[in-house]
């Protein structure tokens, strides 16, 4: 196994989570918490339309969801659709 656990709480070791805030996400099986957090350390945001997480590895800020084809701010999340719902 080459995977690396941490020596306190012998769970796969993270970087930038204590064991106490690990252990708080996983009793209150919080998988979203968790996702999240790992999709934000690896330069993921979800799609403001359709929320698949899209990857930016470079390039300008205007990136397009390959699902639902939707283009948006890598920043900001602004996207061109007219809101008409309101």
């Amino acid at each position: 196994c080459i995977k690396v656990y941490c020596v306190s709480c012998a769970v796969e070791y993270r970087t930038g989570m204590t064991c106490e805030q690990y252990k708080k996400l996983h009793k209150e099986k919080n998988e979203d918490a968790i996702l999240q957090y790992n999709l934000g350390k690896l330069s993921y945001k979800p799609c403001p339309k359709c929320r698949t997480p899209i990857n930016k590895y470079a390039g300008c800020n205007a990136v397009r969801c390959t699902l639902c084809n939707i283009q948006f701010c890598w920043r900001c999340q602004a996207t061109d659709e007219i809101d008409s719902s309101s």
